[in-house]
């Protein structure tokens, strides 16, 4: 550790992941082909990008199906919630988010190639600075309840009446 104390190891899991072979995947799983058999061609396969003495340290290889849109709203709302989290204790101002405008961070965070990864991006680019331009606007007020909406085509910040 960093005080140079001798650690156990031996109840650790490592998780490396990695895009190698991720179109050979892809296409296989639309042809339908199982997971499991999926799995011990991919190992073999792999020898293509990594040599056999690395792939033989991991214990298993593990197949990750791409993410679809009901998959993609729960990881952006679950920033999103981290998020509306953070702005009402430092703010005292509460957020939620529509499901229409939650659909759509979602479409905008999402890359085939990059999966999930750019909702976060989205999320800064169109809902964080959306709030701080209100903040600092002094459009919000303390204790106030708002919803994160999208109406034509943009996102909106629209008073929560209940």
């Amino acid at each position: 550790d960093e005080l140079g104390n001798v650690v156990d190891f031996s109840n650790t899991i490592i998780i490396a992941t990695s895009n190698a072979h991720a179109v050979w995947i892809q296409e296989e799983l639309k042809k339908g082909t199982n997971v499991g058999a999926l799995q011990k061609s991919l190992r073999d396969k792999l020898t293509d990008v990594y040599r056999p003495e690395l792939l033989n340290r991991f214990d298993e290889i593990i197949v990750f199906k791409t993410l679809g849109s009901k998959e993609l709203e729960q990881i952006a709302a679950l920033k999103l919630s981290s998020l509306f989290k953070r702005i009402e204790k430092e703010q005292a101002i509460k957020f939620a988010i529509s499901q229409k405008a939650l659909k759509k961070i979602s479409e905008l965070g999402y890359d085939p190639k990059n999966g999930a990864r750019p909702i976060r991006r989205a999320i800064s680019k169109n809902i964080k600075n959306l709030i701080a331009n209100a903040v600092l606007a002094q459009k919000l007020e303390k204790g106030g309840k708002y919803i994160i909406d999208f109406i034509e085509e943009k996102f909106v910040i629209v008073k929560n009446k209940t």
